[in-house]
């Protein structure tokens, strides 16, 4: 099998997103997603003949906090 391993690194800013939202006639408020994000990433891909299995995990730092995986995989045909 071929494993790769890969990092990567972002920086995301938010000039203006709002959004809003209601039921019944109450108001939710109006949250605001302005400000800055950074954003790293690792994980590694396995390549074994058609099939490719890619697992990773993403931080979050900033407005928006927090912890995220997935696994994909894929098949060459």
């Amino acid at each position: 099998p071929c494993v790769t391993p890969y990092v990567g690194a972002a920086y995301e800013y938010e000039f203006d997103g709002e959004a809003r939202g209601g039921a019944y006639g109450y108001d939710y408020g109006v949250p605001s997603l302005q400000g800055s994000t950074g954003v790293g990433e690792i994980g590694v891909a396995i390549r074994r003949n058609a099939l490719t299995v890619d697992i990773g995990v993403q931080g979050h730092v900033g407005k928006r906090q927090g912890v995220s995986g997935g696994v994909r995989a894929g098949w060459t045909f």
